[in-house]
């Protein structure tokens, strides 16, 4: 048995650059799948799958795990491990695990998963049937390759439907052919070997650079009903069509609408009021998949139970707000991807589900956030922000693309006094100012407990604070401009502390940091492989004053310095204050630039990093008069 292995590593590490063996977390030997589609509602997926795992990062590519619901049923399985001893332990439906994926949405919605643990390298596979029944939207997705530092050896999709079936596809990096019989076309999708993506700092790794499959019948049924999705209007009008008498308000809740909305003076307080009702009542649980995948429960549900998943609680918004006279409109959106892939109408492409509130006062459009209503109202969060949306209405569906912000509103500005002592504590206190996506992690924060608001301002401290006190926390998140539209959430928060050794003494001199809040760049120090890619164009501003005590004068403090690149600017200022001996002021800003470069140019980010980070750490210098 140990030759039969050893001959599975070697196979395995052909596909990986000599360079980069190190790096390499697994290797998928095999990969082959079949799906058969016996009629409109019905098929088998058939799936052989070889992974040979060398260390522990590697195991989510080796693990198993399928989804069954109403229309998908694990028909067989079995499978082997085979570890570096040469022992085979065989696997069978009872080294499964089942667990539940919609807690409280539905009780027919699992994850069946198996998870190896064995001494590393190890090689499992597994050969299963997932059984499809009462309908097909879409056909599996095929991503062989999804993960870093993962090979690829080879890999096959062939998907085989009766003859009058018409499908849609979208491919990359895939060999395709066809072939076809009396009854049936055979369509079949093949790649070779892949080296792995060599996972790395400031890199992209974009599933259109990998093999990448999604196939769906033109012509479908599910669940009693059917539609077409040769066109996102088609796509659009079938999933809007599920809704239908899904805004089932009891009459009582509609009486509390017209209860909360009377006397407000715009449609927006109206808005404002229902977005704050949704927020005190409601909480998200879970998904529901099946029909519900694409079905929200009726309104009548959320009031009932109090929660709902994301097309649950926009469903039961937009109810609410239909109550009060208000049109909204339901869309769908991938809130981790920018852009769909190409353009292929698939509910897969979508993994949310939000409202776009047309506001007739000022023109705008609230994207509103139903799942997690503690988003300020008007504020297109960082997973909505510049997105793709399919927007659906009685007329269909239409692609749609959500404005974004400009980079310069993103901004994260701390303002600092510092009052240093003879002994080199100190006594410090900060304002903390975030606006636009860096003010999102703000959002709960002044429901935290003051151990926990402690914990996360002072995270990834070099400094030791003791004493931390919150003195003020405050926000815009309730200000939206009403007749001035361009809303930019800012948050901020005032705490002091107290530093035990902040700065060092050496005789008569005392050393302390320029920053010492700055969070340092991070660069790699081994070769580049891949781009060096990054949408960040935030602004990062620190300014302090620091008191120096009596008895002291200033010796010496770093020089001004600008630096200007393809990476970003970052500038440093130091100067003592016009009217006080005492007082040191310091200004450093990062405005970063969004760059895709060549992996060559690596050597010119690290001395950009280095250079900052220097100027972060540089110390300023008193000396005892």
């Amino acid at each position: 048995m140990k030759p039969f292995f050893s001959i599975a590593l070697l196979l395995a590490l052909d596909v990986v650059p000599a360079a980069a063996q190190s790096e390499v977390n697994a290797c998928i030997r095999e990969f082959v799948e079949e799906f058969r589609m016996t009629s409109a509602t019905s098929g088998t997926d058939r799936v052989h799958k070889t992974v040979t795992v060398f260390k522990e990062d590697g195991l989510s590519s080796a693990g198993f795990a399928v989804v069954t619901d109403a229309f998908r049923s694990l028909g067989s399985f079995s499978g082997e491990v085979v570890e570096p001893n040469g022992r085979k332990t065989k696997l069978s439906r009872k080294s499964l695990g089942n667990s539940s994926l919609s807690t409280g949405l539905a009780d027919d919605c699992f994850v069946t998963h198996y998870t190896p643990a064995f001494n590393y390298p190890f090689t499992v596979t597994y050969d299963y049937t997932v059984e499809y029944h009462d309908g097909i939207v879409m056909f599996p997705d095929f991503f062989p390759l999804s993960e870093e530092n993962v090979s690829l050896m080879s890999a096959s999709f062939t998907l085989t439907v009766p003859r009058n079936t018409e499908i849609a596809r979208y491919e990359k990096n895939l060999e395709y052919s066809f072939g076809s019989d009396a009854k049936t076309n055979i369509h079949k999708w093949t790649t070779g070997e892949v080296k792995p993506v060599i996972g790395e700092h400031l890199m992209k790794l974009d599933p259109r650079a990998l093999p990448l499959l999604m196939t769906e019948p033109v012509v479908f049924s599910y669940g009693g009903t059917s539609g077409r999705q040769s066109g996102w209007k088609e796509l659009g009008g079938w999933i809007n069509s599920l809704a239908v008498k899904a805004d089932d308000l009891p009459e009582s809740e509609i009486t509390k609408v017209r209860e909360m909305t009377a006397g407000a003076g715009t449609e927006y307080e109206k808005i404002r009021r229902l977005y704050a009702y949704l927020r005190d009542r409601t909480r998200y649980v879970s998904i529901q998949l099946g029909i519900g995948g694409y079905r929200p429960l009726p309104a009548s549900h959320v009031v009932k139970t109090g929660f709902g998943d994301c097309k649950a609680l926009s469903n039961y918004m937009k109810s609410l707000l239909k109550a009060a006279g208000i049109d909204s409109y339901y869309y769908l959106i991938h809130t981790s991807r920018k852009d769909f892939f190409g353009d292929l109408p698939n509910p897969g492409q979508m993994n949310h589900a939000m409202l776009a509130v047309p506001l007739k006062e000022n023109g705008d459009t609230l994207f509103v956030e139903c799942t997690n209503p503690a988003y300020p109202l008007g504020y297109r969060h960082s997973g909505c922000a510049g997105h793709e949306i399919l927007l659906l209405s009685d007329e269909g569906g239409r692609k749609l693309r959500v404005g974004g912000y400009p980079d310069s509103l993103s901004r994260k500005v701390r303002e600092a006094r510092i009052e240093l002592r003879g002994d080199g504590s100190a006594g410090i206190s900060i304002r903390d100012r975030r606006m636009l996506d860096y003010a999102e992690s703000l959002i709960n924060f002044a429901s935290l407990d003051p151990a926990k608001q402690v914990r996360y301002l002072v995270r990834d401290w070099h400094l030791q604070p003791e004493n931390v006190r919150i003195e003020g926390v405050s926000d815009n998140f309730n200000d939206y401009p009403l007749y001035g539209r361009g809303f930019v959430p800012e948050a901020e928060v005032d705490f002091s502390m107290d530093c035990r050794n902040y700065a060092n003494i050496n005789g008569d001199r005392m050393f302390f940091p320029m920053n010492p809040l700055a969070k340092v760049l991070f660069y790699q120090r081994a070769d580049r492989v891949n781009r060096i890619c990054s949408d960040d164009a935030a602004w990062l501003i620190d300014s302090y004053s620091v008191v120096i005590p009596d008895g002291y004068g200033i010796e010496s403090v770093p020089g001004n310095a600008t630096i200007d690149t393809v990476w970003g600017t970052f500038t440093s200022l130091v100067e003592p204050d016009s009217a006080d001996e005492h007082v040191i002021h310091v200004t450093q800003t990062l405005k970063g630039k969004p760059f895709d470069e060549d992996s060559s140019s690596y050597p010119s980010y690290r001395e950009f990093a280095r250079k900052i980070n220097k100027l972060y750490s540089s110390k300023i210098v008193i000396v005892r008069k």
